[in-house]
């Protein structure tokens, strides 16, 4: 039954957003995204979770195969991922998966979403996040970007970057409240070889 509820939730939030997308004229447009910076030694590092045992880390690749819908995510999407070399950021409350972030710092493709933008490499790349619905508003993003910064400080990279439709209005604040910024895009550059 829980495993029906976390797919039924995923495809109601994917319908909803299929149907935003298409309501704003985003659907396939990249001049929809915005993209937002963070310096790794300006997040938020004082940012708690307001969610009693709740743990911050990176989802084991084992288990994220056997189980993707606890992720929230699809088995084609889960495999992606790990063939990917991506790593999945994971809040878990009571063993289960509050939020989700699919996190990488490969420069290649930090690179190829930053091409027209002046942001600083080495960088981790942000996207698919997914707070639970029932969890919302409890810091959980916030808190999760500090520990994101401060893992990241310790690879090597100088910025956290977040790449956001810009009609998940809901996205776009949760990320500046938690301190990024939009980045200003250059003149139109080629993708990187």
């Amino acid at each position: 039954m829980r495993r029906f509820l976390r797919r039924l939730i995923s495809r109601l939030y994917a319908e909803r957003d299929r149907l935003r997308r298409r309501r704003l004229g985003a659907a396939g447009d990249a001049t929809r995204f915005v993209a937002l910076r963070l310096s790794v030694d300006a997040a938020p590092v004082t940012a708690q979770l307001r969610v009693p045992g709740a743990t911050i880390g990176f989802a084991d690749p084992g288990d994220l195969l056997r189980d993707p819908a606890a992720y929230w995510m699809e088995g084609d999407g889960a495999s992606a991922l790990v063939r990917g070399g991506l790593r999945c950021l994971v809040v878990r409350a009571e063993d289960t998966v509050i939020y989700r972030a699919v996190v990488t710092s490969d420069p290649a493709r930090v690179a190829a979403v930053l091409h027209a933008y002046p942001a600083t490499l080495p960088a981790a790349l942000v996207s698919g996040v997914v707070t639970h619905p029932e969890q919302r508003g409890r810091g959980i993003h916030a808190a999760a970007m500090g520990w994101l910064a401060r893992v990241a400080r310790q690879e090597g990279a100088t910025h956290l970057v977040a790449w956001v439709a810009l009609w998940n209005r809901s996205s776009l604040r949760a990320f500046e409240r938690a301190g990024f910024r939009p980045l200003t895009p250059q003149r139109a550059s080629p993708l990187p070889a």
